[in-house]
């Protein structure tokens, strides 16, 4: 019975920490978004770039809904590439 409790415990943690991570990608995502949409646009661009798309079929639907566009990127993927 502690055994399970405690890893009750660990996931608690565990999916807390991930969702507060989460809060402060989207928060900064915003930020940015906000300071400088035309970099925000070029580092989105670069993201679907990297996963096979073309500059001009990225730039023709950049508002464009994540459930249509393959392999949507994330908060957590922007932050994670390179600028």
């Amino acid at each position: 019975m502690a055994g399970a409790l405690s890893m009750a415990a660990g996931e608690y943690v565990s999916v807390s920490s991930q969702s507060d991570v989460e809060r402060a990608d989207l928060a900064l995502e915003r930020r940015e978004l906000a300071d400088d949409p035309t970099g925000e646009l070029a580092e989105l661009t670069g993201i679907y770039v990297a996963r096979g798309l073309t500059p001009t079929s990225r730039a023709r639907s950049p508002n464009s809904s994540p459930h249509t566009t393959p392999s949507a990127p994330t908060a957590a993927t922007s932050w994670a590439c390179p600028r």
